[in-house]
């Protein structure tokens, strides 16, 4: 239960994560059409959502 509740989370903050540095919010909050955050945190947000991804795919495999 806490794990299953860990990966919500950690989802939950990857997609905000590549929310925030495709600059969509910085251009709605600011006005600034060209301003991007480091596109580090999309890398980072894509790696944890893949290690999410895969621990689902592999406990879907072992039941």
């Amino acid at each position: 239960m806490k794990t299953k509740l860990l990966d919500y989370l950690l989802v939950t903050i990857s997609l905000v994560a590549i929310f925030l540095s495709s600059g969509f919010m910085v251009y709605i909050i600011f006005g600034f059409p060209e301003f991007h955050l480091v596109p580090f945190f999309e890398f980072i947000a894509l790696f944890i959502l893949g290690l999410v991804g895969f621990r689902f795919w592999q406990k879907e495999t072992n039941e």
